[in-house]
């Protein structure tokens, strides 16, 4: 993949696991212009909004766990 492709995996977990994420809140809007994410091996379509906000919480030397409703509802 090049060095902008975003690329996640989809970790399922218990409610009883504590786990430690962060939950990414933003605004829905009309899937004109979607994007690509990688996910699982898969690409996968999100809004421009959103691949702008993973984009910009994205590093390239530390796991981020985000909980993102468009992706695990």
């Amino acid at each position: 993949y090049s060095s902008e492709t975003l690329v996640c995996t989809l970790t399922h977990v218990s409610l009883d696991d504590r786990s430690s994420y962060h939950g990414l809140s933003y605004c829905w809007e009309s899937p004109n212009n979607p994007q690509s994410i990688v996910l699982e091996g898969t690409v996968f379509s999100v809004t421009l909004n959103l691949f702008e906000a993973m984009s910009a919480l994205r590093s390239s030397t530390q796991l981020l766990v985000i909980w993102i409703d468009a992706i695990c509802i």
